[in-house]
């Protein structure tokens, strides 16, 4: 099966209105892929949205130390960090 999400880069886009402000994640391609919540800290509100949008480089990092270290390596911590690294990926790329 192929892997299809929004493409990257995503960024944050700020959009006041009524004294609020949401924090909006946007791809380049213009689609909204968050909005973060009504109900949360300013401060939570931009640290997840921060995350949100760094998502499509972290996957894309983490899929390329999977690469690196092929299913033979193993080597203490660096192995149980690539084998954590592995379950994430997979279940960000997992099928509904």
């Amino acid at each position: 099966m192929t892997y299809h999400t929004t493409p990257a880069p995503w960024h944050i886009e700020h959009v006041h209105w009524g004294g609020q402000v949401d924090r909006k994640v946007v791809a380049a391609c213009g689609n909204v892929v968050a909005i973060t919540p009504d109900g949360i800290s300013r401060e939570t509100a931009e640290a997840n949205a921060r995350l949100i949008a760094a998502a499509p480089e972290l996957l894309a990092a983490l899929k390329r130390v999977c690469n690196e270290f092929d299913t033979d390596y193993s080597g203490g911590a660096l192995a149980g960090a690539v084998a954590q690294a592995r379950v994430a990926v997979e279940q960000a790329e997992a099928q509904p």
